[in-house]
């Protein structure tokens, strides 16, 4: 299960590539918390840091972490936003390989 604590925004649309579908669940749960949350994962400091601006501007939120497997995966989400910045309605969630970005 998602841990949801301390989220930042809520998912809307969830989707994952086919690459995004090859990590395992409890490494895709965890993330995704980690996401909601906006932690640094393993970003680096600058992109943290613009997932931290993107609270307020609508910009997209990317993170970055490793499955089980030690395979690297992202977790980005786009804001369609309409108004306030942190009304993220309508967003959309996506995981994928580095690949597919």
């Amino acid at each position: 299960m998602i841990d949801m604590t301390d989220a930042k925004f809520k998912f809307s649309r969830f989707a994952k590539t086919p690459g995004g579908q090859t990590v395992d669940l409890a490494s895709l749960f965890t993330a995704s918390g980690q996401h909601l949350r906006v932690e640094q994962c393993q970003c680096c400091d600058e992109d943290h840091q613009r997932n931290l601006d993107a609270l307020e501007s609508g910009e997209r939120i990317f993170t970055v972490r490793h499955d089980a497997q030690g395979q690297k995966f992202y977790i980005i989400t786009e804001a369609i936003l309409d108004g306030d910045p942190l009304d993220r309605r309508d967003c959309a969630t996506t995981v994928l390989r580095p690949e597919e970005y």
